[in-house]
């Protein structure tokens, strides 16, 4: 096979892998769609009642939860909260075809160790009105997302998809609030909060493509057998929004309620490309092969839907309490993807893409048991909610790429544009959406002046995915019984290859809370 041929068809791996990295519709790399958009708030407490707090808000964390609870607490303090979190994410994949792909589980794991909390509550009188206050940073995602495109068979009844690959993507980092809240009483049942966050974080998204050229043995222009391309990218992401959310609070004898409202937002993700871009040919000797230079300062705009959140709190006794909470995200009806798909100009305006995403509903349950001892106060706690994903188990997805825009005899037929991005289309159906189960657990000690608390999480999920490649590529010299005249004037063949894949993800949250009043 000519070199020239082989550089044409990484060039059209590399174009799928740039669109399927801009695109959160395209197969298998859904990132976004994989990631966890139920926000909760801080707080070992609440998380170790499975965030089960918006009709309980009363502490330090209730400025992220439910703010009119501020109201509840008593005298200045200042609240602090480490967390660790592990992500152990599979890849499984069994490919038939080429020899030279991977056939064992690839995994990754992730670990993440800060401060991810921190707020400080005091008293404000104003006209003789009380308020409590509050200022406070949240991380409220710790974000890894993991997804790949693998052509791992030939359809025996068509023509063999001579050069298989496999590309995946990866995302890591974290989303958090910068805020303040404040939490006041309508009467003495009855009370009202808000909160501000501007949104920010970071993060890393890293993409990779493996292509086997194995099958091929004619030689190039330098005589030497082809064998495989292997490409790499890594990106900055800076994270940019501001929300606002409003609160009520209804607290009788046993049991309260809260109902929490934020409206729609925008969250930003701004890409600055580091590189390194590594494009190779293993040959012998080794050579460089250059493709495609990576985009830099793309912007991804993700339309936040509007949310709504309800809870309850019941106190069985004096020490037992038991609390639920729903919570409500339109993503299926507001939901809109921006990005930008121009790699040669990146300033170009952001494309829309309207979302094939699921709504969110969460439910949360949680018990909490005080026990009672001279030298302090023990609680013990325990929780469950689901987190469901914004997709399906992707099922039937068809990609098809043209790879003949990238044939450099067409350069006078084409925009320069065409020389780097190449027709593709995708189409598919997804499956039952991705849920995702959490099991908490949270226990700790309470003095007069200092409180701390700890939490565990245990979260997993798993779905699988399957379709077909289709590539149209351009032959002049392939046999006319095997092809077609298209639409240019020149031979095409049409070549395809299936891929199917199971994806796991198991994590494991830890959380310590220091409280310590003044």
């Amino acid at each position: 096979m000519r070199r020239s041929a082989v550089v044409s068809i990484a060039c059209g791996v590399v174009i799928v892998l740039s669109s399927v990295a801009a695109n959160v519709n395209a197969q298998g790399l859904n990132l976004n769609g994989l990631q966890n958009w139920n926000f909760t708030g801080m707080g070992a407490r609440a998380r170790g009642m499975g965030g089960a707090y918006l009709g309980i808000s009363n502490d330090g964390s209730a400025g992220t939860w439910n703010p009119a609870g501020l109201i509840l607490n008593d005298g200045i303090f200042l609240t602090a909260n480490y967390s660790y979190s592990n992500v152990d994410a599979g890849l499984d994949h069994t490919p038939v075809n080429p020899q030279n792909l991977p056939t064992e589980v690839q995994s990754a794991d992730a670990t993440l160790s800060a401060l991810s909390s921190a707020a400080f509550v005091a008293p404000l009188t104003l006209r003789e009105h009380d308020f409590y206050v509050t200022a406070y940073y949240h991380r409220v995602q710790d974000v890894f997302a993991r997804g790949e495109f693998l052509v791992d068979q030939q359809n025996p009844g068509a023509s063999i998809f001579g050069t298989p690959f496999d590309v995946s993507s990866s995302l890591q980092g974290n989303i958090a609030y910068i805020g303040a809240a404040f939490g006041t009483s309508v009467t003495s049942n009855v009370f009202i909060g808000a909160n501000l966050n501007l949104v920010t974080g970071d993060g890393v998204e890293s993409h990779e493509m493996v292509l086997d050229s194995t099958r091929f043995n004619e030689l190039d222009p330098f005589d030497q057998g082809i064998d495989s391309v292997i490409w790499k990218d890594r990106s900055e992401i800076d994270y940019e929004g501001l929300n606002f959310t409003l609160s009520a609070m209804y607290r009788a004898d046993r049991w309260s309620a809260g109902l929490t409202f934020t409206p729609g937002w925008t969250l930003t993700q701004n890409l600055d490309y580091l590189g390194k871009r590594t494009d190779i040919v293993n040959r012998v000797p080794s050579r460089p092969l250059g493709i495609v230079p990576g985009p830099d300062g793309t912007d991804r705009e993700i339309q936040i839907p509007y949310t709504v959140g309800l809870g309850g709190g019941y106190h069985i006794n004096d020490n037992l309490l038991v609390a639920a909470d729903y919570q409500f995200r339109a993503f299926k009806r507001e939901g809109e993807y921006q990005f930008q798909d121009d790699p040669v100009h990146p300033d170009a305006p952001l494309q829309t893409e309207p979302t094939k995403w699921y709504n969110l509903h969460q439910i949360r349950l949680g018990v909490e048991y005080l026990r009672e001892y001279d030298w302090g106060l023990v609680p013990v706690r325990i929780g469950v909610r689901n987190d469901p994903r914004l997709i399906g188990d992707q099922s039937g997805v068809v990609a098809t790429f043209d790879q003949r825009a990238g044939q450099q005899s067409r350069r006078n037929f084409k925009t320069p544009r065409d020389d780097y991005f190449l027709p593709i289309t995708t189409s598919g159906s997804s499956g039952d959406q991705i849920q995702a189960i959490t099991f908490t657990f949270g226990s700790g000690v309470h003095w007069s002046q200092v409180h701390l608390d700890f939490a565990l999480e245990f979260m997993g999920f798993s779905y699988d995915e399957s379709g077909e490649l289709i590539m149209v590529r351009r032959c002049d010299d392939c046999d006319p019984i095997d092809t077609e005249v298209d639409e240019w004037g020149t031979r095409a063949t049409y070549e395809f290859g299936r891929y199917t894949r199971t994806y796991d993800e198991d994590r494991i949250r830890f959380s310590l809370n220091f409280t310590g009043y003044f």
